[in-house]
């Protein structure tokens, strides 16, 4: 290199303007080709990344029947509680979680997604189950449609679902598992816990006792008439085991 200064300093005038062009020049024709070559590469490059993702109407599908079963390692399973017959709004799964199941790493991972999650046909998330009950009647149909809607949310395969409303989560609690131990952090007591199917019982009044209230109180004041119809709940702080409907 400092040879080649020498050299370069011992040319006269013009010469050295010639060589210093004729460098520029190749240099300038080097950079324009490599500008080219990475604009077209990192112009192709969103493509690719494109044409991976999920579209909203595009299903994602794991054939795990094409998989042997010793060689199943990981599935994901959606996880859907909804209120049930008996209930306002009963059939919306107004609890939705993906759970990513890893067998060779034991680890379970969750995907919460919110029941507000508006959709771009116009409703919520958490009205999918119901719109696919429409035809059918069938929870299993609404669970399928929603297994079907979540998996194009999140862009991955969901390979089974879980449903279940209020009466089969107090029998699992209950019957299924026997009762679960629940850390209780703070005092809770609640004078006025409605009993189930309380609601309508008079309490002791007459139909005329009864209007007469009514037209008198309303709200909490006219409820606390019908001591009858709640009773209370207490739990101290600490381990407390519970049933069902605890």
């Amino acid at each position: 290199m400092l040879t080649w200064l020498t050299n370069f300093k011992q040319k006269d005038r013009k010469t050295q303007i010639f060589l210093f062009l004729s460098f520029f020049t190749v240099m300038t024709a080097v950079l324009a080709v490599s500008a080219v070559a990475s604009y077209r590469y990192f112009q192709k490059k969103p493509a690719t990344i494109t044409n991976n993702l999920v579209g909203i109407d595009q299903a994602v599908e794991l054939k795990l029947n094409e998989i042997d079963a010793a060689n199943i390692t990981t599935f994901t399973v959606l996880l859907a509680g909804y209120g049930g017959p008996g209930h306002q709004g009963g059939f919306l799964s107004d609890v939705i979680q993906v759970a990513h199941i890893d067998l060779e790493k034991q680890t379970i991972n969750l995907i919460s997604i919110p029941r507000d999650f508006y959709l771009a046909e116009g409703y919520k998330v958490n009205a999918v189950m119901s719109q696919g009950m429409n035809r059918t009647g069938q929870v299993k149909d609404g669970l399928e449609l929603l297994r079907q809607k979540i998996s194009q949310i999140i862009g991955l395969p969901i390979n089974y679902f879980v449903g279940i409303d209020f009466v089969g989560f107090k029998r699992t609690i209950g019957e299924e598992l026997g009762s679960i131990e629940v850390q209780v952090s703070q005092k809770l007591d609640d004078p006025w816990y409605p009993i189930e199917g309380a609601q309508l019982d008079p309490c002791g009044y007459s139909a005329e006792e009864i209007a007469s209230l009514t037209a008198t109180y309303s709200g909490f004041e006219l409820e606390s008439k019908f001591k009858c119809r709640y009773e209370r709940i207490y739990y101290e702080p600490g381990l407390v085991t519970m049933e069902g409907h605890d």
